[in-house]
């Protein structure tokens, strides 16, 4: 802001001085002027001091009652700028402690901010640290995972040849099985020379059963034309024959004969042993399908022993 003061001179011209007052911007560069000025005006004379405007080189002395009112007028400026220099050094002085301060607070910040900045660095380096190592664990897991993976599938090979052999030993095992029952089966209806496991008693009561049937069947087609009915007295010949076969090779005897129309024992036995009087070694062989010794039945097969 800039004040303008008029004074009369004596040559009744009017003396112009200007006065600029700082702004709290223009404080610090205007400051030093200001102090040179106050100094001035303090020490020299206030007349002499102001400047004439428009004047000649020699001025006329001016009239002795402008005087006191220049002097006073001087005055009131000088303690105007006295005060105006103070407010502006406690301004300065304000402003240099909020400068200190602010100077400090930026050193504080400052500081925080290079060690929250240290320590962000200290974690990222951390946390790379540690993500490579959970990348080098995730890489070492999944080569882990690849080998259990292809170990696993090795397994499900050797386990899925191992169930064909497996199903191929059950199926083997159930062959065998079979095998050793009809083995069983046919040992039952073989007589131990040859092998089974029949023996004579079993033998000669299968036969004895045999013969009982056969006995009954031709009982039953007597005087009867039925071929179903005869062919079924066939199969039961057939079935005694075989029964007295294997009871003659489970008792170890000489063989088997099979009874024709009008054989008897004596002729059996002059047959084979060249005398009819050991007829009755026939007859104890085969009490089991005779019930007289002279009672032949056509068919019948006798145990030679």
């Amino acid at each position: 802001m800039t004040r303008t003061d008029a004074h009369p001179t004596p040559s009744g011209r009017r003396r112009v001085r200007t006065t600029a007052a700082a702004s709290p911007a223009s404080i610090p560069a205007n400051l030093a002027a200001a102090c040179g000025l106050a100094v001035v005006l303090a020490t020299a004379d206030p007349a002499a001091a102001e400047a004439d405007v428009g004047s000649e080189p020699t001025a006329a002395p001016a009239p002795a009652q402008a005087a006191p009112a220049a002097d006073t007028a001087s005055a009131a400026d000088a303690a105007a700028l006295s005060e105006r220099i103070a407010a502006l050094e406690s301004a300065l002085k304000q402003a240099r402690q909020a400068q200190a301060e602010a100077e400090a607070r930026v050193a504080e910040l400052e500081s925080t901010l290079a060690q929250k900045d240290e320590r962000r660095q200290s974690t990222a380096m951390e946390h790379t640290a540690q993500l490579s190592a959970a990348e080098l664990r995730a890489r070492e897991h999944k080569q882990r995972l690849m080998e259990a993976e292809a170990r696993i599938r090795e397994l499900e090979d050797r386990l899925a040849e191992r169930d064909t052999r497996v199903a191929a030993l059950e199926q083997a095992a159930a062959a065998r099985e079979t095998l050793s029952q009809r083995l069983e089966t046919l040992r039952a209806r073989l007589p131990a020379p040859e092998g089974g496991s029949l023996t004579a008693d079993e033998a000669k009561q299968r036969a004895e059963a045999d013969a009982r049937h056969l006995t009954d069947l031709v009982t039953d087609a007597r005087g009867i034309d039925n071929p179903r009915l005869w062919g079924e007295v066939r199969s039961a010949e057939n079935a005694l024959h075989h029964s007295q076969f294997l009871l003659a090779r489970a008792d170890n005897a000489r063989t088997v004969y099979r009874v024709r129309p009008g054989d008897s024992l004596r002729q059996v036995s002059r047959l084979f042993y060249g005398t009819g009087e050991r007829w009755t070694e026939l007859f104890e062989a085969n009490r089991h399908v005779l019930q007289e010794p002279d009672q032949l039945l056509p068919g019948l097969t006798l145990v030679v022993p």
